[in-house]
């Protein structure tokens, strides 16, 4: 936690002048967790041999951190791609191992609903953006504070779509399934900062709405879920409706990606309010085609 908090000190300030010490506080991490992972060879000895492949790439890993520092900044887009490509390699390998040992790596559901609880923090951060967003404006009125109302309705909107469709599941076995399922959450996460980025800079922004970065998060967050329940075991009466779920996330996808193509200069109000009826009409006919499978 202390290196957490260091870390979000470093990176607040500017990339530029501070890249050395978030360098160096990533490398105090990267070290750390490299420890974490040798050491369960030695409280428990029978994964000593699954744990060197975690070992050996993080401290590669590492040692590319610290070579950034000193090399040529043209270089560092390349060390940067072969530190994550170190930090990510270790459990296809260790799969590897364990397949050869009869054995197999699933997502416990524990694990599952780890990461559903850090979603349910960046979501936290997409009202923080809403708030801070009003909170700049000095006089807020009527159609400000609407305009809030509806920005938080969409936030929610997002939020049931999430947990309706992936939260509540479980993960399909499988190594594969698993590793594409937790990678997933990447795009996901990333996808829904932009829209807090998006919702700050809304409030904010009195020559434009921030449309483009919008159009696209949601686009990315809908692609992602839509993946997403691929990978997780549905309850047997959503199993026949999973094709006609995932095609109605990627058209509605496909409405923001247009939308956001043609450039339309929308009004504040008008802008939330057609995001809003997109979403909740989405959410209409899922539960819609829901129920009526229900029924017959």
């Amino acid at each position: 936690m202390v290196i957490i908090a260091a870390l979000a000190v470093v990176i607040s300030q500017s990339l530029r002048t501070s890249y050395f010490s978030i360098t160096i506080v990533f490398m105090i991490m990267q070290l750390y967790i490299t420890y974490m992972w040798w050491s369960v060879g030695i409280y428990d000895k029978s994964h000593r041999r699954y744990n060197v492949p975690y070992t050996v790439l993080y401290l590669t890993s590492l040692a590319l951190m610290a070579l950034s520092l000193v090399i040529n900044e043209n270089w560092r887009i390349l060390i940067y791609s072969l530190i994550l490509i170190c930090n990510y390699a270790p459990p296809f390998i260790a799969h590897r191992l364990l397949r050869y040992d009869s054995k197999e790596i699933n997502m416990t559901s524990s694990m599952f609903e780890r990461l559903g609880l850090f979603t349910i923090i960046v979501f936290g951060e997409l009202v923080i953006g809403v708030v801070d967003g009003i909170s700049k404006i000095e006089v807020p009125n009527i159609t400000t504070w609407i305009n809030f109302t509806l920005a938080i309705s969409i936030v929610f909107v997002l939020w049931w779509l999430f947990f309706t469709l992936v939260g509540q599941r479980e993960a399909k076995n499988g190594f594969l399934r698993a590793a594409l399922l937790e990678l997933l959450f990447v795009p996901t996460l990333l996808a829904l900062g932009l829209v807090a980025v998006s919702f700050y800079s809304f409030f904010n922004n009195s020559n434009g709405i921030p449309i483009q970065k919008l159009g696209y998060a949601l686009t990315a967050y809908l692609v992602c879920i839509s993946l997403m329940i691929e990978f997780t075991e549905a309850p047997e009466n959503v199993r026949p409706l999973k094709r006609k779920i995932q095609l109605s996330l990627l058209i509605t996808a496909m409405v923001f990606v247009v939308l956001t193509l043609l450039h339309i200069n929308f009004q504040k109000l008008y802008f939330l309010v057609g995001v809003l009826v997109i979403l909740a009409f989405e959410i209409f006919y899922l539960n819609f085609i829901y129920y009526r499978n229900r029924n017959l």
